[in-house]
């Protein structure tokens, strides 16, 4: 009797003993949280490197766009501010494109002059070649600065599901001073 009784009591304070709960369910939520925040942490840097990689086209556009004669040393001047804002982890891998495109009457486009930089996956357009412009922007004649950056994305966490992610922007400015920016020295134009 006293062997059963003693054990009913202790399957009785073993039942209503809640002090390894904490421990038991901590182990159960930590892998979840955990991978919130392994999850959370990838998109927000993903999110910021694609909101730089659009500065950076803002930027060299707004610098090239400023003056109404330009030479290599101010685009290339403008690609090391946008090297700056993309910080030393992204800068190697940005590649950078400036154009000058002429917006004739009939709307065609022409490609006055270009510069780049780091250019591997993008291709300078030729002199005098057709640049392709939205339409709406082809209905204005005059002339317009392009300006264009790709930068191939390799997340922090999630290599293995998503792989190397293509973020690419371009930007279209206005000369603010004169009607055109002209290239005094670009090579090959």
């Amino acid at each position: 009797m006293n062997a059963l009784f003693s054990l009913r009591r202790s399957l009785s304070r073993f039942a209503t003993d809640n002090r390894g709960t904490n421990a038991i369910e901590f182990c159960m939520v930590a892998p979840f949280l955990l991978a919130m925040w392994f999850g959370f942490y990838a998109f927000v840097d993903s999110e910021s490197t694609s909101t730089k990689v659009g500065k950076v086209t803002t930027t060299v556009s707004d610098i090239i766009a400023q003056s109404p004669i330009v030479n290599r040393e101010i685009i290339d001047g403008s690609f090391r501010a946008a090297e700056a804002i993309m910080g030393a982890k992204h800068a190697p891998m940005l590649e950078l494109m400036a154009v000058g495109v002429q917006i004739n009457n009939n709307g065609s486009t022409q490609v006055v002059w270009a510069r780049g930089r780091n250019l591997s996956r993008m291709r300078l357009p030729n002199k005098n070649s057709a640049y392709p412009l939205d339409a709406g922007l082809r209905s204005n004649r005059g002339f317009v600065v392009v300006s264009k950056a790709k930068l191939v994305y390799n997340p922090i966490f999630g290599k293995a599901f998503t792989g190397p992610v293509d973020m690419e922007y371009e930007n279209v400015f206005a000369p603010r001073v004169s009607t055109t920016t002209e290239c005094d020295n670009c090579p090959g134009y």
